[in-house]
């Protein structure tokens, strides 16, 4: 039976679990620096356990990883490249929610040589985007069309009978996390032309969307669009913005 270990115990890790041991039936161990934390998530599951692990165990984070199939990596990106490094040691592929930073994706040969993933940007946003976003332009270009613009949304909103407080806005990853993206500069393009954005400006720069059946929702500029340009396939003077 297949064995995954999900480093960390926030928010987006539960129905990994679920998902893992009831639809799966794969065996899951959660490392966590808060044990408890884990201990809860797993609760009732025969087919998880817990560990009590923090990041500068890396001595315990090896022998983790050898005795694992796959590595799910919920931690901070800070200590991504210390994770993907002990799976190439092992030989244990990992997927994240996470961007991909610079030292990551130096790992790719390597990776690819030893016969593993290192595969980030896998959640809803960024992620799902992703397949969503390609699914379509292949789309287009299979009926012969081609790409003049893109506008892609993401969000996790919640459900209207919940939302029940001043900002609109419940939070279904860490806190902080949501603060720090919301300081992170932006980038779109028009016709080409690159359009950056401060950090502190996001907010300043919105725009008014409709949703089909949801409503009306302010949007703002996510990122910088240009490193997907490539990888889409995209014309240079495409226009694209993603929210």
């Amino acid at each position: 039976m297949k064995k995954v270990l999900i480093l960390g115990a926030g928010h987006v890790t539960k129905p990994i679990v679920e998902y893992l041991t009831e639809k799966c039936g794969y065996n899951v161990t959660m490392g966590a620096r808060t044990v408890s934390k884990a201990e809860k998530i797993i609760a009732g599951r025969s087919q998880a356990s817990a560990v009590a692990w923090a990041s500068h165990e890396e001595d315990k984070l090896d022998k983790l990883i050898a005795d694992h199939d796959l590595v799910i990596n919920m931690i901070p990106k800070a200590h991504h490249v210390m994770v993907a490094k002990l799976c190439l040691k092992h030989q244990k592929s990992m997927v994240s929610t996470s961007y991909e930073i610079p030292p990551i994706k130096e790992l790719d040969a390597e990776a690819k040589e030893r016969g593993i993933l290192i595969l980030n940007e896998l959640g809803e946003d960024p992620g799902m985007d992703h397949f969503a976003t390609q699914m379509l332009l292949d789309d287009i270009k299979s009926d012969g069309g081609k790409v003049v613009e893109i506008q892609s949304y993401g969000s996790g909103l919640p459900s209207f009978k919940f939302n029940n407080n001043p900002m609109g806005y419940k939070f279904s990853w860490e806190p902080k996390g949501v603060f720090l993206a919301a300081q992170v500069p932006a980038q779109y393009l028009v016709k080409g032309k690159p359009i950056p954005i401060d950090g502190d400006k996001l907010f300043e720069n919105f725009k008014m969307v409709d949703i089909k059946g949801l409503g009306t929702f302010e949007a703002y500029a996510n990122k910088d669009v240009t490193k997907y340009v490539k990888p889409y396939g995209l014309p240079e003077d495409v226009s694209f913005y993603r929210g």
